[in-house]
């Protein structure tokens, strides 16, 4: 059998492992897929602004107080401005979008470099893969004509390439199912969580054997939804309180279901714009290889030239030239 017949795309992409050549946006390739990448980043400012606004107006207060047998001291939540989180929800959506969109915005762009024509253009899309195993099937229907050498870079990315317990966590799956989630099925849950409480009270009692017995007090810490009237501290005595100074603090945070878990807002959004703009990076330009790095140690050099800046008659345009050297 003649291999030399054999289809260069079905190889396997292992030749180089995506080091080498540059390419950059805007230049060898549209800068579609980063201008997708900075919508997404003024989604994030919209979202921020939209967020402070609410918190601006002190939206929230917390209320404490004894029970009328004086035999247990609470903490409630109330909420005078209920959060808009279906609008926060909307914004996260969008912005997920544009970051989803600038990866497949960049396979699109890669596919047709020097008018490459894919067979089946519908196919195409940033491939996301946990199994090693069916990463040649899917390299063939998403990046039919893409590079080999960019194909590689975005293999080097994939969510199989970290240990098994890690892929689920990988940035690629979190953006992929959010993304699926907002625009096939139902809005991102956005929420407002109590992250923290700190207590500072002094309490006193009828004897000493009453303060021995309820010394150190026993206290239950709720986080509860975000509702008027829930209950959120809740300490109980053995005996009648005679007096209580003071109460509790409590901090709040936004919060997005992910498929890990539910993680902080901001942590989310700004872990995973900073991710795609670092795969974007990747994929174009790829690490240095040793003659590239040898390449620009030896362009180093240069200095600073002073110039003259000259203003003809008109007074609206300036020539600049070195400096004249003075005549000895």
């Amino acid at each position: 059998m003649d291999n030399s017949s054999k289809d260069q795309s079905d190889e396997p992409a292992v030749a180089s492992r995506g080091l080498g050549k540059r390419w950059e946006f805007g230049k060898d390739v549209s800068s579609w897929p980063m201008l997708k990448l900075a919508h997404a980043v003024q989604h994030r400012a919209d979202l921020e602004s939209r967020i402070s606004l609410w918190t601006a107006g002190r939206p929230v207060s917390t209320e404490t107080a004894l029970t009328e047998d004086r035999l247990k001291f609470e903490m409630r939540l109330r909420v005078h401005t209920p959060p808009p989180t279906h609008e926060w929800s909307l914004i996260l959506g969008d912005l997920l979008y544009c970051l989803r969109s600038s990866l497949d915005a960049c396979v699109w762009e890669y596919a047709h470099l020097d008018g490459s024509q894919p067979p089946k253009p519908k196919m195409l899309q940033f491939p996301v893969v946990k199994d090693r195993t069916n990463w040649e099937r899917v390299r063939r229907e998403r990046l039919q004509t893409v590079p080999r050498e960019i194909a590689e870079r975005i293999e080097l990315l994939q969510p199989f390439n970290r240990p098994s317990s890690e892929v689920d966590k990988d940035p690629l799956i979190c953006l992929t199912e959010l993304n699926n989630l907002d625009k096939h099925r139902s809005s991102i849950e956005v929420s407002v969580d109590p992250s923290g409480i700190q207590q500072n009270f002094t309490i006193s009692w009828e004897g000493d054997e009453a303060a021995q017995r309820n010394t150190p007090p026993s206290a239950t810490y709720r986080f509860p939804d975000f509702t008027d009237g829930a209950l959120v501290v809740e300490v109980p005595f053995l005996d009648p309180v005679k007096d209580l100074q003071g109460g509790f603090t409590m901090a709040m945070q936004m919060g997005v279901e992910t498929p890990i878990g539910k993680q902080q807002l901001s942590l989310v959004v700004n872990g995973l714009i900073e991710n795609i703009r670092q795969v974007l990076q990747f994929i174009s330009a790829g690490p240095a290889t040793p003659e590239e790095i040898q390449a620009m140690e030896a362009a180093q050099g240069g200095g600073w030239i002073d110039m003259e800046l000259r203003q003809d008659e008109s007074g609206r345009t300036i020539h600049t030239g070195p400096l004249a050297t003075p005549q000895p």
